[in-house]
């Protein structure tokens, strides 16, 4: 979606869709999409670092961009393993490709090789893992517990500056 969206001047680019025509306070979740801790894959895409230059520069913004690969392989394996209801897959790594990728690279995403899918819809997988969550099988994974700390934060500034 980023290859559609911008935040920086309403006239700029009337090709994007400028998130802040929809909100001043602006909060962005990115996929970091990083495949390794350092070298090749490390680094993060060009659109994602034009973005994130532009959040930064904003006040009132926050953004996240995702230390793991995937915003899903935050997700722990007990809970796709229900979502599946397939054995007891491990955690999805913080690098590991988590949806089937060409087909040169079969078999070798999360979702084939843990829980033996080969596709997934990513808003039935939220909506059934999302009540299951617990702050204790969260709270190890990556950087989630600094990310939606400070996200909670954002909010209540906000809130704040509403209110006065």
């Amino acid at each position: 979606m980023l290859a559609r969206l911008g935040v920086a001047d309403p006239k700029a680019e009337e090709d994007f869709v400028n998130l802040l025509q929809i909100n001043p306070n602006l909060l962005l979740v990115c996929d970091g999409d990083r495949t390794a801790a350092k070298g090749e894959g490390s680094g993060l895409k060009k659109r994602v670092s034009t973005i994130k230059q532009q959040v930064e520069s904003l006040p009132n913004s926050h953004i996240w961009i995702t230390k793991a690969k995937e915003i899903e392989n935050y997700l722990p394996g007990e809970l796709l393993a229900d979502y599946a209801q397939s054995g007891q897959p491990k955690d999805p790594g913080q690098y590991e490709r988590f949806f089937p990728a060409k087909k040169s690279e079969k078999g070798s995403s999360y979702l084939e090789s843990q829980l033996g899918l080969k596709s997934i819809d990513k808003m039935e997988l939220a909506l059934e893992t999302a009540p299951k969550m617990t702050k204790e099988m969260m709270r190890a994974r990556f950087d989630l517990e600094k990310q939606i700390t400070a996200i909670i934060e954002k909010i209540e500034q906000w809130n704040h500056e509403g209110a006065e």
